[in-house]
Order: C-alpha cells, then structure tokens, then sequence
C-alpha cells in the first residue's frame, strides 16, 4: 500500500471518529437539553418547600412564644409589685420581662427568614459560579484550539518547505 493512500485512509479514520463523537456530543447535549425542564421544576420545588418549611416553622414557634409570653405576664413572681422591687429591679416587672422576651423571640425569627434567604443565595451564587467556570472553560477550549490549528499549520508549511528543498 503507497503512502499516499495510507494517510488517505488515516485521515479518513481520523475523520470519521471526530464526526462521530460530534454526533455523540449533540445526542448527549439534547439529552441534557430535554432534562432540563425537570432539574428547573425540581429546584423550584426544592426551593418552594424550604420557603414553606420555613413558614411552618416560623408560624408554629411564634404561636408558642405568644402563649408563653401571655402566660409570663399573667403569673408574677411575689414581690414584683413591690415598690421597692420597681424602684431598684425595674427590669424585673413582669410587662418589661415580656417585651423584653418578645423582642428576643422576634429577632429569631427574622434570624430564621435571613437564613432562607442565604439559602437561596448560596443556591444561587452556586449556579453563577457554575455559569462563569462553563463560559471560562469555553474561551479556554476556543484558545487552546486556535493554538492547535495555528501548529498544524505551522507543521503542514514546513513539511510544505521540506518537499520543496529536501535537507536545506
């Protein structure tokens, strides 16, 4: 067999399987493609049921601390109405104990909405993370591939010249 058609039937090889893992790529990227619409529903309920769980549980802990507050006014300790004990302890009146609580109990529960919302926003800086690293990856493929074919071409111009003057 010449040369000739031996890199003939190389390139013709080499062709075929580059042609055939694009196929192959296309398939999976449809694939992926098709998948789509479910990872999205998916991260939207994800997302849906942590805002509900978070309802729940913001709901529930608030009843209970409306019940317990109502209760810490109702019972004092003896004593609490004592002149003396408003004068020196005002901190220990019953309605300044409550608020006091109240407030308290309020801030946890904002603690709990601000930890949904950095959930969601990790979530998301996640993806953006994601997004940049793909597009990042991208332009590295399309450098790394224009130095490729800027070799081969270097490589085919100098086999060019070597043809031309054999051991210059």
């Amino acid at each position: 067999m010449s040369t000739s058609k031996r890199d003939e039937q190389t390139e013709q090889v080499i062709d075929k399987t580059i042609d055939e893992t694009k196929e192959s790529t296309k398939k999976i990227l449809r694939e992926v493609g098709r998948s789509l619409p479910e990872v999205t529903a998916t991260f939207h309920d994800y997302q849906e049921q942590n805002l509900q769980t978070i309802r729940e549980m913001t709901k529930d802990f608030l009843e209970s601390q409306q019940e317990l507050t109502k209760s810490m006014k109702l019972v004092a300790w003896p004593g609490t109405n004592n002149v003396y004990t408003l004068m020196f302890y005002p901190w220990a009146h019953p309605e300044i104990v409550a608020d006091t609580y109240v407030k308290s109990v309020s801030n946890f529960a904002d603690t709990c909405v601000s930890a949904a919302r950095l959930s969601s926003q990790l979530m998301q800086l996640g993806f953006e993370s994601t997004r940049n690293s793909m597009e990042m990856a991208r332009n590295n493929a399309r450098n790394v591939s224009t130095y490729v074919i800027q070799s081969a071409q270097s490589m085919q111009e100098y086999a060019a010249q070597e043809k031309k003057q054999p051991g210059r």
